[in-house]
C-alpha cells in the first residue's frame, strides 16, 4: 500500500465534513499512510512543494481537475486521483485499503487552518486549450500572460476575481476549469457532451461579448491594460515610498521643520 494525499478542500463549501472527517478516521484506523494538506489549489497558487514521491493515491475532487493542477505546480504525478465530489468515503476507503480495515485509536481531525485569500482561479486543461488567447483579452485582472513559446499561462492566479468564472464560459474549446466551481463540466468534470458544450459556449459568448466579438475583446484589452499600469505605477509609488522611509540621507526635497 503506497503513501496518500488527501486535500481537505478547506475553502468552498462542496465537500461536507463529515464527510472528511469519516475519510480521515477511516484511514487513520485503517494504519494508512497519508498526507492531509488543507487545500491543494492554495499550494499551487502560492508555488508550494508538492510532495508526491511514493503517492499512488490522490484523495481530492475531478481528476481532470487534480491532473491540470498538478501539471501547473510542474508536478508528474501518475497517482490515481479520487473524487470526493462524487464517491462516497466507504468506496474511497475501500479503493486505498484494498478491503483491508484496521483498528488502530484514531482521532478526530484538526480543523485545517485557512489564510485569508480563496484560492479561486482558473486551471487549463492543455490537452484541449489551443492557445487561442480569448481568455487573455477578455479578463480584465491580468490573471492569464503569454508564455516564452506561446502558451497562455495562469500567470497571476491571486488576482482572479472570487466567484467569477466567465473566462472559462467564452472558452471555445472548454478548456478552462475553476476547481471550486460547482457547475459542471467548468469545475473540472469529464465533458459528456462535446456538440453540446460548445453550443453553450456560443450562447455564452453572444450574451457576454455581444455581437461584435473582436470589438468588444480590443476594449476589455484595453481596460485590462490601463488598470495593469495603474496597478504598476502605485506598486512604484509604494516601494519608492519605502525606500524614502528607510534612507537616513537628508533629502532636499523634504518639507522645513
Amino acid at each position: 500500500m503506497g503513501k496518500v494525499l488527501f486535500c481537505e478542500c478547506a475553502y468552498a463549501d462542496l465537500i461536507s465534513s463529515d464527510l472528511r472527517r469519516k475519510i480521515f478516521r477511516s484511514l487513520e484506523s485503517a494504519g494508512v499512510e497519508f498526507a492531509a494538506v488543507p487545500d491543494l489549489c492554495e499550494m499551487v497558487a502560492d508555488g508550494d512543494k508538492i510532495i508526491t514521491d511514493g503517492v499512488d493515491k490522490i484523495i481530492a475532487c475531478y481528476p481532470r481537475t487534480v491532473e491540470w493542477l498538478m501539471d501547473a505546480a510542474g508536478v508528474s504525478c501518475s497517482a490515481e486521483i479520487l473524487n470526493m465530489r462524487e464517491m462516497g468515503a466507504d468506496e474511497i476507503v475501500e479503493r486505498v485499503t484494498s478491503g483491508g480495515s484496521g483498528n488502530n485509536a484514531v482521532s478526530d481531525p484538526a480543523e485545517p487552518v485557512k489564510g485569508d485569500w480563496v484560492p479561486w482561479f482558473p486551471v487549463i486543461d492543455y490537452s484541449r486549450c489551443k492557445s487561442c488567447r480569448q481568455c487573455m483579452e477578455f479578463c480584465l485582472f491580468g490573471v492569464y500572460e503569454l508564455s516564452d513559446d506561446g502558451r497562455v499561462v495562469v500567470a497571476h492566479p491571486r488576482n482572479c476575481k472570487n466567484n467569477c468564472p466567465a473566462c472559462a464560459r467564452i472558452c471555445p474549446e472548454v478548456a478552462i476549469i475553476f476547481p471550486k466551481l460547482k457547475e459542471s463540466p467548468l469545475n473540472g468534470d469529464e465533458i459528456a457532451d462535446e456538440n453540446l458544450e460548445k453550443a453553450r459556449v456560443q450562447i455564452d459568448v453572444d450574451k457576454i461579448l455581444g455581437s461584435d466579438v473582436y470589438s468588444t475583446l480590443h476594449e476589455r484589452k484595453r481596460k485590462r491594460q490601463k488598470r495593469l499600469i495603474k496597478q504598476c505605477d502605485i506598486e512604484q509609488a509604494e516601494a519608492e515610498r519605502a525606500a524614502c522611509a528607510a534612507c537616513d540621507v537628508p533629502c532636499e526635497n523634504a518639507p522645513k521643520k
